[in-house]
């Protein structure tokens, strides 16, 4: 006959309990081990992996998103987004939301600028990486690391970014075009060594198609252009105009309402055989990500929130291939 005792019954739940500690702490160790995964485990990994690579002669590091889906079963297209000067590429991520595209997304961390307190890109006067083009090698390493975990569609690279981000993204379509199928910079600073030394539309396989997307009102990188940091940067429809000129567009650019209120689309006619160029003014628009939840922490205002940027970004990108 079983006594259910008092004691007997203490002795039980204390045994019910060590072992629930017991699931608990496994729990707890087994994620702080995938906290800091191997290489290999963290493109093998869920999304918003954080990943360490060594370029340049530099450890760096880059955010990667992953569709739900299985990315080896198809080639997939990438899309590289910088972040603007002063911010990360973890910020990068939350006010863009690129991750919910059917895309490996990639969110590149910039070094640290000449001041030692920022994060900035090759091509503006304050980045340290201008010396042996330093971000365009880890773009080329990250390239090469994915593609050996996944299947990509090397028919579809793109760029994005915001702000240095965004001139960033300018450069890898003048000095990378073998790479990138679009690029799509957003509120961009443009200065010289984003749109100089270009070999855009030179060779065969070099064309390489660009959307511009800039708030009238910017107050940080003008929409018409001024000089910062000692150096000048261009005007955004000039920015655009130099790509349309590279890429044989034979039209004045011309201009017509979008969907959004208050935006404005320029676009030329008569560019090389599946390139298109364009430019989106923003009459309300100030440095920022416009339509994105988290608007105000991806830059200055004034904020539209007519436009939804990351939207108009990928539509843009995706209609174009190598």
């Amino acid at each position: 006959m079983v006594i259910h005792s008092p004691r007997r019954r203490a002795i039980a739940t204390a045994v019910v309990i060590s072992l629930v500690i017991a699931a608990l702490f496994a729990v707890i160790v087994t994620r702080r081990r995938s906290s800091s995964p191997s290489e290999d485990e963290e493109l093998n990994g869920p999304s918003n992996s954080a990943i360490t690579i060594k370029s340049g002669g530099l450890t760096r590091s880059y955010r990667l998103s992953v569709p739900s889906t299985d990315a080896t079963a198809v080639p997939l297209p990438v899309i590289f987004a910088f972040h603007g000067h002063s911010q990360n590429a973890a910020l990068m991520e939350k006010y863009t939301d690129l991750d919910r595209l059917p895309a490996l997304v990639v969110y590149p961390q910039g070094e640290k600028d000449t001041s030692g307190t920022q994060r900035a890109w090759e091509s503006a006067p304050y980045a340290t990486t201008n010396d042996g083009d330093k971000d365009s090698q880890l773009v080329r390493d990250i390239l090469a690391q994915l593609d050996r975990k996944y299947r990509i569609d090397h028919t579809r690279i793109y760029a994005t970014g915001k702000s240095n981000g965004g001139g960033f993204a300018a450069k890898l379509a003048c000095t990378m075009p073998e790479t990138f199928a679009a690029v799509a910079p957003v509120v961009g600073a443009y200065y010289p060594a984003t749109h100089t030394s270009c070999t855009t539309g030179s060779t065969p396989n070099s064309d390489v198609s660009a959307l511009e997307i800039h708030g009238v009102k910017d107050g940080t990188m003008r929409y018409d252009g001024g000089t910062s940091h000692g150096e000048h940067y261009v005007a955004a429809p000039e920015l655009a105009g130099t790509f349309a000129q590279l890429e044989g567009c034979t039209s004045e650019p011309s201009q017509s309402p979008t969907s959004a209120a208050k935006v404005t689309r320029m676009t030329w006619e008569g560019c090389r055989p599946g390139v298109d160029v364009e430019h989106l003014a923003i009459a309300d628009g100030g440095h920022n990500w416009p339509g994105s939840p988290y608007q105000k922490e991806s830059g200055e205002g004034p904020y539209d929130h007519t436009l939804q940027t990351t939207d108009v970004v990928w539509n843009f990108l995706s209609r174009h291939r190598k």
